[in-house]
């Protein structure tokens, strides 16, 4: 019995996957690894815990007879340490967070009363917002139609959506390009149902990125007008190689 032919397997022309995280961890230098591991370490339970008893056995040595005292109380060495610990510690944690630069988040909120980030809602909102901007009048007063309802105008120029539906645009289109329920339901991070849940533990990364750039592809050629009809799903060309 022969064996049948097989289409050789598709061939990105990237490298091979690589962990992002891996990535910028080589890229750190040392100054950056430093502050890493400073903030990894300072301000956790260890830290705290190691430090306390440090101090107690400090303060314990020196109160006794037992061993001859190099800090004896008020104890003004431990204070002058902490001191120093407290004024380099604080630096670098304002540095780390942003604090120096008058940022104190990645995405601060833009209300100036208020020091906190945005929250989860804050795009959706000003979709929202943009999509029936209230209009007014020169000293700021609201305008009204002539139903009673006030004035609104849409300030991004498209049809009514929310950021939500961006998933299932994405998905309706992946569908559209041949992949899979299950490949598109692994990209919407969709837990698995029922004892597939238990016995099948893949993550689908490979067939997540194969997918995505299918999308790309896709999403490329709508904006810009351009190969409409070179955009192939790598699962549906597959499937052409194999029935060929």
């Amino acid at each position: 019995m022969s064996i049948p032919p097989f289409p050789p397997p598709y061939r990105h022309e990237h490298g091979p996957v690589k962990n992002a995280n891996e990535v910028v961890k080589e890229q750190l230098t040392f100054g950056q690894r430093a502050s890493d591991w400073i903030a990894d370490k300072v301000g956790s339970w260890q830290f705290i815990i190691s430090q306390s008893a440090l101090l107690c056995i400090w303060a314990l040595l020196n109160a006794t007879a037992w061993v001859r005292h190099w800090d004896p109380y008020p104890f003004i060495l431990m204070n002058l340490v902490l001191s120093l610990q407290a004024a380099y510690l604080t630096a670098t944690a304002l540095e780390l967070i942003g604090e120096s630069t008058g940022k104190a988040y990645i995405f601060p909120t833009p209300h100036n009363d208020v020091e906190r980030p945005v929250g989860d809602t804050a795009l959706a909102v000003a979709v929202g917002r943009n999509l029936k901007f209230p209009l007014t009048d020169e000293k700021g007063q609201p305008l009204y139609t002539k139903d009673g309802k006030q004035a609104t105008v849409n300030r991004i120029g498209i049809d009514q959506f929310t950021p939500h539906d961006l998933r299932r645009t994405a998905a309706t289109f992946m569908s559209q390009l041949g992949e899979h329920d299950e490949i598109i339901d692994a990209i919407l991070n969709h837990a698995k149902k029922g004892i597939i849940a238990t016995y099948n533990q893949n993550r689908y990364d490979r067939e997540k990125q194969q997918a995505l750039e299918s999308w790309e592809r896709k999403l490329l050629a709508i904006i810009t007008g351009k190969g409409k009809d070179n955009v192939v799903s790598i699962g549906t060309a597959k499937k052409h190689l194999q029935t060929a």
